[in-house]
């Protein structure tokens, strides 16, 4: 019975960790667009919970760093890779929202670029974020010894989870605020000359992605511009050309059959 009971405590604990875990990205998400309210926490519930299984892997390879240079057996070289790996974790939390790749995630390139891209206010998110950090042990040590360890441990999880929100707020802001050096194209982009200006952004990074030689990216990147602005001639265009370029004959196909159906200038 006992061993019964541990197994249904390990499986409701995951199916939670799972829906904040995925929560919590919908809400970098909703604000890197520029949305004032968070999402309903019962999106969280949609689909399956493969944003926790990615997550564990980035996890996974950041462990497997520490570990690496561990065996190395220098306190220093612990430490430096312990505070490097505290450092880059939410830039690595924030190009997983952006990407939705583990290999971004765990990138040292990618990683570097978006903190450079972000510059000093990188340093003042990882401050906000580690006062928060400390906000909760605080919020927990003010209770130590005042209350049970039943009533300490709920008051801890639910401290937790509101302080975790708030920097899951905080980064995606971060993105929102620095989408045009990141490339991202929020959705709330309503002004002709705020349009025309994300449009040269995409088009600079496409431009960028493809002399690197990374095309999916460039792919992604453009499809989710279509998706943004369906009815935008030279996006489909765009798409239409690296397509052909790559010898994608039924994606090719496709986006080139939708491109016939847009409306022209000067028609209608």
């Amino acid at each position: 019975v006992m061993q019964i009971g541990g197994i249904v405590s390990l499986v409701v604990l995951f199916v939670l960790l799972a829906l904040i875990t995925k929560y919590g990205f919908l809400v970098i998400a909703s604000t890197a667009e520029g949305k004032a309210k968070p999402p309903n926490a019962s999106e969280a519930m949609n689909g399956g919970f493969d944003v926790l299984g990615k997550q564990l892997l980035v996890q996974l390879a950041f462990g497997g760093f520490v570990y690496v240079v561990g065996m190395v057996g220098s306190s220093l070289l612990d430490f430096l890779a312990f505070a490097l790996v505290v450092f880059v974790l939410p830039a690595s939390l924030m190009m997983f929202a952006i990407e939705e790749d583990v290999a971004s995630a765990v990138n040292p390139a990618d990683l570097m670029r978006l903190i450079g891209h972000i510059g000093w206010a990188y340093l003042l998110l990882y401050l906000f974020l580690f006062l928060l950090s400390g906000a909760c042990m605080g919020v927990v040590a003010l209770f130590s010894g005042e209350v049970s360890e039943n009533v300490l441990l709920t008051i801890f999880m639910v401290s937790a989870l509101y302080f975790l929100m708030v920097a899951y707020r905080l980064m995606g802001y971060a993105i929102f605020q620095y989408q045009a050096e990141l490339g991202f194209v929020s959705e709330d982009q309503k002004t002709k000359d705020r349009r025309r200006k994300n449009v040269n952004i995409v088009d600079a990074k496409v431009g960028v992605f493809i002399k690197e030689g990374c095309y999916e990216k460039a792919l992604k990147l453009l499809h989710k511009e279509t998706k943004l602005r369906p009815n935008s001639v030279q996006t489909h265009e765009n798409l239409s050309r690296l397509l052909k370029a790559m010898g994608d004959k039924a994606r090719y196909k496709a986006v080139h059959d939708t491109h016939l159906t847009l409306p022209r200038k000067g028609q209608g």
